[in-house]
């Protein structure tokens, strides 16, 4: 007969073998204003603070209150400023010795304006890629699994054990992946940062969702789309909002539409850096 001690050190090492249990940090609640979502960083042991988690910025951001605040001392990098912090931590997850951008994006605004949302910050790619991060949407909860306790993701697509996993690429610290809206295959930008599921002007007219007037500088138009697909997970009935965001033009991002909150909070999602795979479930 195989004991109780037994049978659940099989079914850990059987865990661990499929990649579904994590050598994870404490759960780590987060909060969601205006479909965005925040999370409590320390930043040198002071704080805590409320930082946007965002697999949309390719940096991690202070903004110059807070920057000030804490005596970041800055140096300008071509039209930025920059700094370096001794620590930021969310729960358990340490990164040290970060270059951060000091900078207030204009498109996290409206947050302030519309919300009443004093944020001090963005936690991005350069935080992000250091680990295996698991977002529980529906119980607002965050892990951050180091990349040494993690098993290699072999199979990158298809389904495995309930998650779907999502095969993406890299470019300029954003997370590209090949889906579909309305049945159209396009590169979706993968963006827990983004309050919307944004479509570019330019594509919204192949989708048949405006004419080509009014250009990239038209007012933001929403739309309900019929479906929205990555890999083998889909939302149907969802709504968009067709915009340029600012400083797409210029950035040259190579991605047709902006995947956010409408479709990642109805999953269970792990970014997963290293080896370039999304999973859902």
């Amino acid at each position: 007969m195989v004991k109780k001690e037994q049978l659940l050190t099989i079914c850990m090492l059987l865990c661990l073998w499929s990649g579904l249990l994590h050598a994870a940090t404490d759960d780590v609640p987060f909060t969601v204003a205006g479909r965005v979502m925040f999370v409590k960083a320390m930043i040198n042991d002071a704080g805590p603070f409320s930082f946007i988690l965002d697999s949309g910025a390719s940096q991690t951001l202070v903004t110059p209150p807070t920057a000030s605040r804490l005596g970041i001392k800055s140096y300008r990098s071509i039209s930025l400023l920059k700094g370096k912090i001794d620590s930021i931590a969310v729960g358990s997850a340490v990164v040290k010795n970060l270059t951060v951008y000091i900078y207030d994006p204009p498109q996290a605004l409206p947050l302030r304006l519309n919300q009443g949302i004093n944020y001090h910050g963005i936690i991005g790619y350069t935080f992000l890629s250091r680990f295996i991060t698991t977002i529980d949407y529906p119980f607002k909860k965050v892990t951050f699994s180091a990349l040494s306790k993690v098993p290699a993701v072999r199979k990158k697509y298809g389904e495995k054990n309930g998650v779907y996993m999502v095969p993406f690429q890299v470019k300029q610290g954003l997370i590209h992946a090949k889906g579909e809206i309305n049945g159209v295959p396009l590169r979706l930008l993968v963006d827990t940062g983004s309050a919307e599921v944004v479509i570019l002007p330019k594509v919204s007219v192949k989708l048949k969702l405006a004419s080509s007037r009014g250009g990239a500088k038209a007012a933001p138009k929403f739309v309900t789309l019929d479906s929205v697909k990555l890999g083998g997970v889909e939302v149907k009935d969802i709504q968009a909002v067709i915009h340029s965001p600012v400083g797409e033009a210029s950035l040259n991002s190579g991605y047709d539409a902006i995947v956010g909150y409408p479709f990642l909070s109805k999953f269970k999602i792990t970014l997963n850096y290293r080896d370039h795979v999304l999973g859902f479930e």
